[in-house]
């Protein structure tokens, strides 16, 4: 898979470090070449020049970022200044813009995006009080993307996670939960399956329209960031209280149940009190840490998600 991602900051480092984790080509392009040349150069591959990005080449592995370490396949390349030239030929287009200017690209590539999927991961936050989002009410950053360029295939994704945490593709031991949002069941499938790659938990919230709590959800976890001194490397992670036996039996496993008992001491009367008993079921197979460590743990996984 082919990804294009647009800007070069820290959220766009985070997303390119997942791509080439996942075994993907990854082009990069800002409106500063310098600063999307610095990217290339701070990850695990060698860059590509910006003439490799020109050429065209391979949707899975071909002469666009073709070379480089990662799994096979796996490379960068650089696009310069030039946004045309790098969605051409893309199968993601990841808009890492601070909000409008995600929906000013989709505007201006009009064209070049249509049928394309667009992911769109910025938080349209208010940042000079960090109390409010930009976008009017019952609106989203992502449907307003959407709105500009309707050809476009919109999906929330990506922008309920820092830099820090995509970089590292885990927290507490399991893998990153990526919450999606979108209206096209294909896209949503494309970019649930280069979120997998990556080692982390694609979460598919619904249609795009669920971009708004999505939005409104990392505002609040950004405003905890310094009250629990997080330090911007925390993530939202969704856990059920105990497994399932669908999602056991789906991983080829089988619950097991273990009993442990203990009986009170006798009363001043001398009676005893009934045997105290505590019944716990695990299934080993989604509780393994290989399990967690491979990313098998996924939003199938238990009823209800």
């Amino acid at each position: 898979m082919l990804v294009t991602i647009v800007g070069a900051g820290r959220l766009a480092e985070g997303i390119a470090f997942r791509v080439l984790a996942g075994g993907h080509e990854l082009r990069l392009t800002d409106s500063d070449p310098a600063k999307a040349e610095a990217l290339a150069a701070s990850l695990p591959v060698p860059p590509k020049p910006a003439r490799a990005a020109a050429a065209g080449g391979s949707k899975t592995g071909g002469r666009v970022g073709s070379g480089g370490g990662g799994r096979a396949g796996g490379g960068v390349a650089l696009a310069g200044a030039g946004t045309a030239q790098a969605i051409a030929g893309a199968d993601v287009v990841v808009l890492a813009l601070p909000y409008p200017e995600g929906r000013q690209v989709a505007r201006e590539q009009g064209a070049a995006l249509a049928g394309l999927v667009v992911v769109d991961p910025c938080n349209p936050i208010d940042f000079s009080t960090f109390d409010s989002l930009l976008t009017s009410p019952g609106m989203s950053a992502a449907e307003e993307i959407a709105e500009v360029n309707p050809a476009a295939l919109v999906v929330k994704a990506f922008n309920t996670t820092f830099a820090a945490t995509l970089a590292a593709g885990s927290v507490g031991g399991l893998p990153v939960d990526v919450f999606l949002a979108g209206d096209d069941p294909g896209a949503k499938a494309t970019v649930a399956a280069l979120v997998r790659d990556s080692g982390m938990r694609p979460v598919d919230t619904g249609p795009l329209r669920r971009a708004r709590e999505l939005e409104a959800f990392q505002l609040l976890h950004m405003t905890l960031q310094g009250p629990l001194g997080f330090g911007w490397a925390s993530a939202i992670k969704l856990l059920p209280l105990r497994p399932s036996w669908p999602a056991c039996a789906a991983r080829g496993g089988r619950l097991a149940s273990t009993t442990a008992g203990s009986r009170p001491p006798p009363s001043p009367a001398g009676s005893r009190s009934p045997r105290r008993t505590t019944t716990t079921t695990v299934c080993p197979a989604l509780t393994s840490s290989a399990s967690s460590r491979a990313g098998l743990v996924t939003g199938r996984d238990y009823d209800g998600w």
